[in-house]
């Protein structure tokens, strides 16, 4: 995808959501590093709940009951992880 022209040009989106991805995988790795592997893995773990409800909330997407399930047995997966 393209962002709206502008005087330069059009701007390619994807770079940007590139670098975002290796800082972020960066970040993780470091994490293990200093800390308990079981409780970052269950933090890290918990982005997928956070994107499904500003999916739901942001891009009106449907939460429906399968979607909730699913985060229950995500988050006590999670929960059972860190503990």
């Amino acid at each position: 995808m393209v962002d709206d022209d502008d005087e330069l040009g059009p701007r390619p989106r994807g770079p940007g959501g590139g670098a975002i991805s290796i800082v972020a995988y960066g970040v993780v790795v470091w994490t293990i590093a200093r800390a308990v592997m079981a409780k970052v893995s269950g933090l890290r773990e918990t982005s997928i709940l956070f994107a499904a409800v500003l999916a739901a909330v942001f891009l009106k997407d449907r939460f429906t009951w399968r979607r909730g399930l699913c985060a229950v047995m995500l988050n006590t997966g999670t929960l059972l992880l860190a503990s």
